[in-house]
């Protein structure tokens, strides 16, 4: 009887981890869609017609998919060529089934992540 009821607290706490799992890897989704950062490349197209995107390429290598503010993004194009300094956040996908932990910089077909950005400077 003793070793049935160690066996079922055991069960218990195991069960209640499992459950605390998924919110944990949600708070890291969203304290990644926070982090601010500023990054400096230049900026590339990818893909082909009618389905291109924007994108930033740092220094690093690093790729980013672009959003944000469309007064800002919808000038990026024609800065192809320019090294720039942009500032934004990471922006991480909501997990698929709001089980799995989504890394900010992981986004299958998207290069390193996505950027949301808020500023462009001009680097010379």
């Amino acid at each position: 009887m003793k070793y049935k009821l160690t066996a079922g607290i055991a069960a218990l706490m195991l069960c209640s981890i499992l459950l605390l799992y998924p919110a944990a890897g949600r708070k890291k989704a969203e304290a990644a869609r926070q982090t601010p950062v500023t990054v400096t490349g230049l900026v590339t197209i990818f893909g082909n017609e009618p389905h291109t995107w924007t994108g930033f390429t740092t220094t690093d290598g690093t790729v980013y998919r672009v959003t944000g503010d469309p007064e800002l993004t919808e000038s990026l194009p024609g800065r192809q060529g320019i090294m720039l300094e942009i500032t934004g956040y990471l922006e991480a996908p909501e997990p698929a089934d709001g089980n799995e932990t989504v890394s900010p910089v992981s986004i299958p077909g998207t290069g390193s992540g996505t950027i949301h950005i808020t500023g462009i400077t001009e680097k010379h």
